[in-house]
């Protein structure tokens, strides 16, 4: 497996046309050492009818698309989680997000200043569903920083702002993340903890 190998995991669920947008923004990356894996538990042919014409424009072996018609969205999320890959990076990506054609490339070289880094997240552009801008969100400017994780998840408890991002916003290492167990994502694991994202991040 080549360097810098991303596997990017999208979940969705019958919403084929927020799910264009998000699949052509990462199709349209500068960084191209990735894989896509869509899990999907929508009802009905929709959103694989989409993917099948996607693929088939783009001639792209990177897209893999399951479509599990008896899922929830529980057992949706975790065939992503316990996806097998060989891949050096995860990336979440949600159905209704899209990423600026830089962000792949942005996140590694930010991983190459510090490198042993856990986790890198960035800002965000919040729109509407029709495209237009409502806010940006970078919580520390311009500036490239590093946190200690003990530091972030003081600031984020007392500060109760998620800071850190949502899954869209994050590249982690693979190894990173705990293996052999539901990674915070389960009630039973994360215990009284409501937000599975910073769960995870914790």
């Amino acid at each position: 497996m080549s360097e810098n190998f991303i596997s990017i995991l999208i979940p969705t669920y019958n919403r084929p046309q927020y799910l264009e947008m998000s699949l052509k923004s990462v199709l349209q990356q500068t960084h191209k050492n990735f894989e896509v894996i869509i899990s999907d538990n929508s009802p009905n042919n929709d959103t694989e009818n989409l993917i099948r014409r996607l693929i088939k424009i783009n001639n792209d072996s990177r897209i893999r698309y399951v479509h599990h018609r008896k899922f929830d969205a529980n057992d949706n999320w975790n065939f992503l989680r316990t996806y097998q890959t060989e891949a050096e990076w995860i990336h979440w990506l949600m159905d209704d997000d899209a990423l600026y054609p830089n962000h792949l490339e942005m996140m590694l070289k930010s991983y190459e200043q510090f490198p042993n880094a856990s986790l890198i997240t960035s800002g965000s552009n919040h729109v509407d569903s029709k495209g237009k801008n409502l806010r940006f969100e970078k919580y520390f400017g311009d500036k490239l920083i590093r946190m200690p994780g003990e530091e972030a998840g003081k600031l984020v408890l007392t500060g109760r702002d998620n800071f850190i991002g949502m899954p869209s916003n994050i590249l982690i290492r693979k190894k990173f993340l705990r293996s052999g167990d539901n990674a915070c994502m389960s009630d039973e694991d994360r215990g009284f903890f409501p937000l599975i994202d910073l769960s995870t991040w914790f």
